[in-house]
Order: C-alpha cells, then structure tokens, then sequence
C-alpha cells in the first residue's frame, strides 16, 4: 500500500525509558525481551497507518537521557508539527536519593539558630524523605515536575493542539521484592506514595489546560495488573504495550474525529504570525511588547470581561509565569481559535546550555 505521509496528523510521543530501552536484555529477566516493533509507538503507528484509511502517523521521540532542558523538549516536537502530543513521562522523577535529604539538611543546618538555643530534627527513613519530597521541600517535588510537563502542556494547547499525558502505574511493594532488576537497586519502601504525589499533581495540570490523562494504572490493573503489565519497577511488558497502543487507538480515532484538534498556524517559536495581534496585559505590558517588536500590528490590549478580538494572535505579555499562565487557562475556556502566545516565543525559543530537570546521584 503506498500511503503518502505528508497530509496525514501527526502524533508525537516523547517517552522516557519506558517506552523502550534495552536495560531488560540481560541475565536477570532471563528470557523476557522484545524489540522496537513490540513498543506501544511502533504497534499505534501500524494500527493508524493500516486502516482502511489511514488516520495518522506516529513519530516517536525518546526521552531516555531526558532531554536536558524543557525547552529542548518543545522544540524536539514542535518540529513534527503534532496534532496531538502524548507525554509518557516521568519516571526519574520519582527516583529518590539521599542526596535530596542530604542538600535539604544542609540548608536546615546552615539556617538554624543553634546558637540561640534552636534544636533540629534530623531524623531520616523512606517515609521521612516522601514525605519532604511531597511538601516541596527538594529542589524535585511533584508541584515542581507538573509545572515543568505543563509548560509542554502550555505550548502545544495554546496552538490548538491536543495534549495526553500517560501517568504513572502505582507499583504495590511486593511487586518482585521492590527489585529493579535493570539497575539493581531497591525501591524505596514509600515509593507508592511518591507515584501517587506525582499523578496527583500532574492531573490537575492537565485538567487545567484541558488536555487529558492516559490512565495507565487504572490499564495496568485492567490488563492483568503489574506481574502481566511489568518485567520490572517500571519497564513495560509486550502485552502492556499491546493494551496501551489498543487505548491509545481508541482515544485518538475519538479525538481525530471531532473538533478538538483546530490548530492549523505556524507551531514553532519565531514563525511570526501575519496580521494584527492583541495583548492581553496592562499598558505597560503593551508599550513593553511595542518596543522589543516595532513591526508588529497591535490593535490593542483586552480583559477577560471583553470579546475576543478578530486578530491572528493573542500575547499574554504578563512578565510573571504564574500570572501569564493562569490567563492561558482562562483564554482556554473561551476556546479562542488563535494561537496565545508569550512575548519570547515571538523571535524563538532560547533553549538553555544548563538542564533544568532533576539530576540523580547514586540510587543505590
């Protein structure tokens, strides 16, 4: 069958690690191994492509060494122009280590009063780290991490292009002894707790942005639950693959079909759009944009009690990330059918040398 790509959506899927890597091809797993073409992209991507006709196409982006910073990530998918981005994400996330604890110690000690008396408590365990980890006390935190994937969330939605992202499946302690046999360490005895922080966290950010939630643990515990669904802590089985490229089919031929998916305009940062823009910010916020772009046609600022103006674009121009981001989430109820976009995105996107995500020690 000779199918020509080019008009065809795309679906772009960043994974990490579980997607695919090789870690389970040694003696441990013994004979439990599969290639690319038993992953959940490749089967999603021939299920698509071999209908009667085709519906989409698949390209996989592997996040395995993470992409070192957010804005490598965007970039890496806005360059497949996706109708749908799908973030299966997250893992190293949830991979805690002294080092967090030891970083978060310091700071109490360089920070308490011993010398007028104060105390401090040091006491350190597994349930003691998740529970730091949940108050946003490490430099990682599941409110840290959802606002990292929302700002990927944050760009593709605010082009009219639909988001899914595939939680994480929470791993009961008995699961193969908490044994990772791939790194041959051991969970933590709490690592339930931190899955389930993350998942929480994130969800409500893509509830926010009116993206959506792959419920892989709800899948996994319909597919047989993780001794069917996992060869590891966390490395997918061929029949999990299966069953999530099956879900995934069914979610996409809903969202292909209807009105979801409406962006058609230039998705990557410095493809100016062409004709007029309105600001959505203060005067001050207006004169600022005006000044670092003097070729651009602004026909004036708007508020959230006014319509929406017949423009090309909307900036929200706010200099503040929380404050312009929760205008985007408001925009987006009103279901604007223009791109939103931030004063930066107008010439490009800086993507940093330094990364930004969590960097992990020894996890042993």
């Amino acid at each position: 069958m000779n199918v020509n790509l080019d008009p065809l959506p795309r679906i772009a899927i960043l994974g990490d690690s579980r997607v695919f890597d090789t870690y389970f091809v040694n003696e441990r797993y013994g004979t439990v191994r599969y290639g690319y073409h038993r992953t959940f992209p490749h089967l999603l991507r021939a299920a698509l492509l071999c209908r009667d006709r085709p519906v989409a196409d698949v390209v996989h982006i592997p996040d395995h060494f993470r992409g070192s910073t957010i804005e490598n990530n965007i970039i890496r998918l806005a360059l497949t122009d996706p109708s749908v981005v799908v973030l299966v994400d997250g893992i190293w996330e949830s991979l805690l280590t002294r080092r967090q604890f030891f970083d978060f110690l310091k700071m109490q000690v360089d920070t308490v009063n011993w010398q007028g008396g104060e105390t401090l408590s040091l006491d350190f365990s597994s349930s003691r780290v998740v529970d730091l980890f949940l108050e946003g006390r490490f430099d990682i935190s599941p409110d840290n991490y959802a606002k990292r994937i929302g700002r990927i969330i944050s760009f593709f939605r605010r082009r009219g292009r639909h988001v899914i992202w595939a939680n994480l499946p929470i791993v009961p302690r008995e699961h193969k002894g908490r044994e990772h046999f791939a790194g041959d360490y051991m969970c933590i005895p709490d690592w339930g707790r931190v899955l389930n922080g993350l998942n929480t966290a994130v969800s409500q950010i893509v509830s926010a942005y009116g993206a959506q939630v792959l419920d892989l643990d709800n899948l996994m515990a319909k597919s047989g639950g993780p001794a069917e669904c996992l060869i590891d802590q966390w490395h997918f089985s061929e029949k999990f693959h299966l069953a999530i490229s099956q879900e995934l089919e069914r979610c996409l031929l809903q969202l292909l079909s209807g009105s979801q998916i409406s962006g058609t305009y230039p998705i990557m940062p410095g493809d100016l759009v062409a004709g007029a823009i309105a600001v959505d910010g203060d005067a001050e916020d207006v004169h600022r944009l005006k000044a670092a772009n003097p070729e651009l046609e602004i026909v004036g600022k708007f508020s959230s009690d006014t319509p929406l103006p017949q423009v090309s674009a909307v900036v929200v121009a706010s200099q503040e990330h929380h404050k312009r981001e929760a205008r985007v989430v408001e925009l987006l109820k009103r279901a604007p059918s223009v791109p939103i976009l931030f004063p930066e995105e107008l010439t490009g996107l800086v993507n940093p040398a330094n990364g930004d995500r969590a960097q992990h020690g020894n996890l042993i």
